[in-house]
């Protein structure tokens, strides 16, 4: 089974990129663990992409559903790299639309 959950808040403004008609979403989380904060890089695709540019911003809170992919690779000096990516299935909102409102407007 390969399933991951995370909770968390968006690092910065989703920004959803059209790459050869398909939407994409390279978006991360930092999620508070008992060592501190780990950023989690994480990927939405399509209507789910879109939902989270339209509605979301930098500091919402969001539990994701996915699935865990490993992109492996050599580097020009030959050494094997390999970067682990969350493939968002599902993204809850979890702040509520008025309180993401307030706190733009404080940060300005």
């Amino acid at each position: 089974m390969n399933k991951v959950i995370l909770v968390g808040n968006l690092t910065a403004d989703p920004e959803v990129q059209d790459k050869s008609g398909k939407k994409v979403l390279k978006f991360t989380v930092a999620v508070d663990t008992y060592k501190g904060t780990e950023f989690i890089d994480c990927t939405a695709f399509d209507k789910l992409a879109q939902a989270m540019g339209d509605n979301l911003n930098k500091g919402s809170k969001v539990l994701v559903e996915g699935h865990l992919s490993v992109d492996k690779w050599v580097d020009k000096d030959g050494q094997n790299r390999k970067k682990l990516d969350i493939i968002a299935d599902s993204v809850e909102f979890l702040s509520p639309k008025r309180v993401q409102q307030q706190e733009e407007e404080m940060s300005l």
